[in-house]
């Protein structure tokens, strides 16, 4: 790359206020300051290095990863000798805070503790040759050098941390080890590791043998997402592992030497069925049988506030906490269903002795006995937002994961607080299009809203800021089977977390942070991580624009400054291809095929397609006469929706991979839906889709009729059908057609007789009580021709 000098530099930060050369200081989490420096600094063999003893297993450390993957001898001397890179303790700073400084001819890094040290080495890795993230001697790189560089960093919050569930689908210590690697590189310094939950237990506790003989296998899994079949399918594969107690010295000890705290959560009081499969003594008795679930979801397997239960908790938190030394362990406490407390006698007599109101300050009283039973081990309880409910537990921490609305009630009340809002940290949910995704569990949630969430709420007041600690993203793993499937959807969007939970909110800037994702990609294609590609694809996204009145669509791509080329003939696109720079305005039923090319003509990732449907409904108006279950976008509000919610006038047809593209409407006998084409049209055919999957308790539609009006109250029927339809115990989807003599009218309204539910699907996904009564309307993209 052509070097800048210094000064021009420096004016380029001064007037545009972003930082620069991301090509070259591809630092993830970007640095609070950053100050480029002409040349490079080029490691040799006998080059010399100094550190004090305080820090000499870090600097060990890194003396051996460098003689390994470069097979440079680095030269260890005393501090009182001029060295060539040289670690200085200096007292004054913050407890994560380096300085780094690179020039050609030194390396100095500055910190007072051994934890600013490690995050100084780990932005001199990445300034360094891809290659250095290997373990393992290369050849491939002739020179290992650092461009440099002044650098003042320490982080924004001092929790950040990351969660990786492993109870749902058990992940092997081998791979926990290098999930803790990633988080350090990225200095993420809290690994939130959820050990249990109603699929299974993950930690061997010695007093109680069964939670793990019993509590960590199932027999097998449920096929596809929570609602896709009913009754459910079955895997027909054994899903069982757990850690042993050694393993977890292990995996805790790796964590210290890289300045990762883990945070153990053992679920309580709900999601523990695995728990009570295991020793159903702990539960309220109110089912004949119980065992670790196959199916996800919330279950009313919960424990019972008696003794029996606090004393086995009392032994099971006495084992976690010899074995995590941090402070906190994480005891749950979210979405803990309250049917068996109802039906259980103990739990109502309590409730009177206690003089408690109802079930949720039951829960409270749970949550508060606990609390001290974590106190007792020295330790202190952190717990998802719902502990607020019924009185919060007097030292507890909140994690807020329902929105922020916990988190600041928390810091009200003078708690601390960790932000964890679901619509912006939940990994697990899509980050490309759930049409060519692997199943995820439900939402959509691009790198962009990952990386511009705030961690603390306009409305929080300076005294109530204090208590935000920082926050945590999260990966649960209902879907995730195996490490590939955690890879693809922990990154790219991982790194967004890091900055956000790092770098002041004034030092980010989105299209650099795109531009640095690049190098990193080159560091996880060497370690074989699964990471999603849409970072080198093509977003193709359509909408009708009201201000145009047009069907426009937009293609977008995270590498900034690339090319796209696209065709609408269904053509793979070449380099002849037309390059999009405008929104391209659709007048038909449109294939769209799109690409990134680099600059010498090779496509960087997939060719990505989509089709649009356009016609004389497309972008046009509609009500329902019952509410919506899952809600339309409002046509129109939005030019572009970055992605496509459900709409029955967006120009995009629904799928099975994902029901956020249908428009639910609850139950009802007759469900009407009008549409407003603005002015009097001729059409002669309509056409739309319905979607048949009991687990959602969609149901094809019995009847249709067709009518049209020009005031939209006097409607004349043009179309009638009877359906009848082959159903499988899966998700599909039937079309529905109707042709007719030329009319023209300004409404169309569409009548749909609900379907029933039928009996005997075995129960979940679909309730009992819901067996035998009106089905819902999934419907999806009217054409009107």
């Amino acid at each position: 790359m052509k070097k800048i000098k210094p000064i021009l530099i420096l004016c380029m930060i001064l007037l545009t206020g972003l930082p620069v050369s991301a090509h070259t200081y591809s630092i993830i989490p970007y640095p609070k300051s950053l100050i480029p420096q002409e040349g490079e600094y080029i490691f040799k063999n006998g080059q010399k290095i100094s550190f004090p003893t305080e820090i000499s297993e870090v600097a060990k450390e890194f003396i051996c990863r460098i003689k390994t993957v470069t097979g440079i001898n680095l030269v260890t001397i005393s501090e009182s000798k001029k060295a060539d890179i040289s670690f200085t303790l200096q007292k004054n700073m913050a407890n994560e805070a380096y300085k780094l400084h690179i020039t050609p001819t030194h390396i100095t890094i500055q910190a007072s503790t051994p934890a600013g040290f490690f995050y100084a080495i780990q932005s001199l890795y990445q300034l360094m040759p891809p290659e250095i993230s290997v373990n393992k001697r290369t050849e491939s790189v002739n020179v290992w050098n650092a461009p440099c560089v002044q650098i003042d960093d320490e982080p924004r919050f001092a929790y950040r941390g990351m969660m990786l569930d492993v109870a749902r689908y058990f992940m092997p210590k081998e791979y926990v080890l290098e999930f803790i690697d990633r988080l350090a590189a990225q200095k993420i310094n809290t690994f939130h590791f959820h050990l249990t939950e109603d699929q299974g237990w993950r930690i061997e506790i010695k007093k109680y043998p069964k939670l793990t003989s019993v509590g960590a296998t199932r027999p097998y899994t449920m096929v596809g997402y929570k609602t896709f079949h009913a009754p459910i399918i079955p895997d027909n594969t054994v899903h069982q592992g757990y850690y042993t107690q050694d393993d977890i010295r292990e995996i805790v000890a790796y964590a210290q030497k890289r300045f990762v705290t883990i945070i153990p959560e053992i679920e309580l009081p709900g999601h523990s069925s695995a728990a009570v499969a295991a020793y159903p003594e702990l539960s309220c008795g109110i089912k004949n049988r119980y065992e670790v679930v196959k199916t996800f979801g919330i279950f009313d397997n919960v424990f019972c506030p008696n003794e029996k239960t606090f004393r086995f908790l009392e032994d099971v938190f006495s084992e976690v906490a010899a074995l995590f030394p941090g402070t906190y362990i994480h005891i749950g406490g979210d979405e803990c269903p309250k049917t068996a407390w109802k039906q259980c006698s103990h739990c109502q007599g309590l409730m009177k002795k206690l003089n408690l109101r109802d079930e949720n300050q039951l829960q409270s009283y749970f949550i508060h006995e606990v609390e001290k039973i974590v106190n007792r081990q020295g330790k202190q309880i952190i717990g998802w937002d719902e502990i607020l409910d019924g009185g919060l537990a007097p030292n507890a921490t909140v994690m807020s994961w329902r929105g922020e609305k916990g988190g600041i009630e928390a810091a009200k009340s003078g708690h601390s607080v960790i932000m964890m809002p679901n619509a912006d940290t939940y990994l697990n949910y899509y980050q490309e299009d759930p049409e060519y995704a692997p199943i995820g569990s439900g939402s959509f949630l691009p790198i962009e809203q990952v990386y511009s969430y705030e961690p603390i709420p306009a409305q929080m007041n300076d005294r109530d800021k204090k208590y935000v600690l920082g926050m945590e993203a999260a990966l649960w793993t209902p879907y995730m089977k195996n490490p590939d499937v955690v890879d693809y959807y922990m990154y790219p969007r991982f790194y967004a977390v890091a900055e956000v939970a790092w770098t002041p909110a004034e030092a980010k800037n989105y299209t650099d942070f795109l531009a640095r994702i690049r190098k990193q990609y080159a560091r996880l294609d060497l370690q074989q991580v699964k990471a999603c590609r849409n970072y080198f694809d093509a977003y193709i996204d359509g909408a009708f624009n009201k201000r145009t009145r047009k069907f426009e669509v937009r293609i977008t791509g995270m590498i900034p400054g690339s090319e796209i080329r696209y065709t609408t003939d269904g053509h793979i696109p070449t380099l002849a291809s037309n390059v999009y720079s405008n929104p391209i305005v659709l007048h038909k039923n449109t294939t769209i095929k799109a690409a990134i090319f680099t600059p010498d003509g090779n496509i960087t990732g997939k060719i990505t397609e989509k089709n649009f449907v356009v016609n004389k409904a497309t972008g046009k108006s509609y009500i329902c006469n019952v509410p919506y279950r899952f809600k339309p976008d409002n046509p129109g509000a939005k030019d572009y929706s970055k992605f496509n919610f459900c709409g029955l006038t967006n120009g995009i047809k629904g799928y099975l991979n994902h029901v956020h593209p249908w428009v639910a409407i609850r139950p009802t006998t007759i469900t009407e839906i009008t549409i407003d084409l603005e002015k009097q049209e001729q059409f002669s055919s309509i056409r739309y889709s319905v979607l048949n999957g009991y687990g959602q308790e969609a149901v094809a539609p019995q009847e249709t009729w067709i009518e049209i009006s020009d005031d939209n109250n006097n409607f004349k029927e043009i179309a009638h059908r009877n359906f009848t339809y082959h159903i499988e115990n899966k998700w599909q989807i039937f079309e529905h057609n109707f042709t007719f003599a030329p009319q023209k009218a300004r409404y169309v309204k569409i009548k749909l007789k609900n379907g029933y539910l039928p009996h005997k699907l075995g129960g979940f996904p679909v309730p009992e009580e819901k067996e035998g009564s009106l089905g819902m309307i999934f419907i999806d993209e009217v054409e009107i021709n």
